[in-house]
């Protein structure tokens, strides 16, 4: 079915002409001069007057008007107001008879769009940024991104059948949840046997001697430094912390030893075989030869 609907496109009062794909109803409009393709729209619109209304109705005589039950008078556009943006574009939907209704799901940033397939939905979905589809799950995905949740959901209206919202899954963390450093307090927490946490606010001193220690890295999921153990790194911390009047609280996980994964032993892997003699004295070779 062709619909035709009046819009304000750019401050331009335009026709609208909106139909499933077919390559020669875009032959005819063609014909209409002035008929122009909008990216934005999805569709192709023609002007606002009496010539390219009736040229149109011949071409389409079983057209469907929306909204304007009347031919339109001829064209008498006003200066356009610079002060007001141009509209946005409107969608209707099309229902689909007999058809699986639609599923919205939000999952983190992104919306799931799980819908019967239209040529005239799929071009209302590639009108959003940065869409794509997944062939594997059968899906569109859109970014949640300002209101596009909410023109998907006012475009399908009736014919979302169902919406799910997962919530995010946030697995607790043992040394956030039980170890959190107190305002202006730098807190070393060794959680394993080699390594510490040096976990505390911001202070750009504290952070340029924590730079200067060996392997020192920043966690940025979780907000905290990690170096390796040792008395010496503990004291550089300690002695940083001092210089700026910072108390210091030292903590250890009491369950260590959980965390250690035992060493393989030869009994405890099927199959083991010793390595033979001649190919140690090989690798020896290679290892210690000059050439």
């Amino acid at each position: 079915m062709i619909k035709a609907q009046k819009i304000n496109h750019h401050n331009q009062e335009r026709i609208i002409i909106d139909f499933p794909y077919n390559q020669e109803i875009a032959t005819l409009l063609r014909q209409i001069p002035d008929a122009k393709w909008s990216r934005t729209h999805k569709a192709w619109h023609i002007p606002y007057n009496q010539q390219a209304f009736s040229q149109l109705k011949t071409l389409f005589p079983d057209m469907d008007i929306v909204s304007e039950q009347h031919q339109p008078e001829p064209e008498q556009v006003p200066p356009p107001k610079r002060d007001s943006p141009p509209a946005q574009p409107e969608y209707t939907s099309t229902p689909l008879p007999n058809a699986v209704g639609v599923v919205l799901e939000k999952i983190e940033t992104k919306i799931l769009v799980r819908m019967p397939k239209n040529d005239i939905d799929v071009r209302f979905i590639l009108g959003f940024k940065f869409v794509r589809w997944d062939k594997t799950g059968r899906f569109w995905i859109v970014p949640d991104y300002k209101d596009n949740f909410q023109q998907i959901q006012t475009y399908f209206g009736s014919r979302v059948s169902q919406i799910v919202e997962h919530q995010p899954t946030i697995t607790p963390n043992n040394a956030t949840q039980t170890h959190n450093a107190a305002p202006g307090e730098v807190l070393i927490y060794r959680h394993n046997a080699s390594r510490l946490r040096v976990i505390f606010g911001y202070q750009p001193e504290i952070v340029k001697v924590i730079k200067a220690l060996p392997f020192c890295k920043w966690d940025t999921k979780n907000k905290w430094w990690t170096l390796p153990y040792s008395d010496k790194i503990v004291g550089h911390i300690r002695q940083a912390a001092a210089n700026h009047n910072l108390p210091v609280r030292y903590t250890e996980n009491t369950d260590r030893a959980t965390d250690r994964v035992p060493r393989p032993s030869a009994s405890s892997i099927a199959n083991y075989r010793p390595c033979p003699e001649n190919y140690l004295l090989k690798i020896k070779e290679l290892r210690y030869s000059q050439n």
